[in-house]
């Protein structure tokens, strides 16, 4: 099941707690700090330019330290199931027993919510797939809810 997708915002605060958690240097921070505050983009398409934006709590598009930046972020994201991370979307995995039908993905979903509530982050709600595989395929199974939404079942996903 797909289910994280981050919005344009970082929390710098929540950031650097978790920098400062791999014995970064505060010199090296300092300057991080220093790189994300007061910074202004403009975007350039062909000769016509926009006006400056201040980035209040967003990285820099197209620097290198955004996307490491995010790592850092995601680094501690944990919910009791298999995980696979992969930039901004995140994929729980869960192995069902085709006689038991015993699921627990809602709680791990749950677990998901609150981490992502706890680090500044948004479910996309609407970019959340159920997938299910093998025998179960067959099977017709309750759709999960979350966050007053049905999540769509699908039979491929890229």
């Amino acid at each position: 099941m797909t289910a994280l997708d981050s919005h344009d915002l970082v929390d710098h605060n929540i950031l650097f707690t978790k920098l400062s958690k791999y014995n970064i240097s505060n010199f090296l921070l300092l300057c991080f700090a220093s790189y994300l505050t007061n910074r202004q983009q403009r975007v350039r398409v062909n000769s016509s330019v926009s006006t400056f934006k201040n980035l209040k709590g967003a990285m820099p598009q197209g620097s290198w330290l955004g996307p490491l930046a995010f790592l850092v972020l995601i680094d501690d994201l944990s919910t009791g199931c298999p995980l696979h991370k992969y930039v901004d979307d995140t994929t729980l995995s869960e192995l069902v027993q085709p006689k038991q039908l015993d699921t627990h993905i809602l709680t791990y979903l749950a677990d998901l919510f609150t981490w992502a509530a706890l680090n500044g982050m948004e479910i996309n709600t609407s970019k959340t797939k159920e997938m299910v595989l093998g025998r179960l395929a067959n099977i017709n199974l309750p759709l999960p809810n979350i966050a007053s939404q049905t999540v769509e079942r699908v039979t491929t996903y890229k």
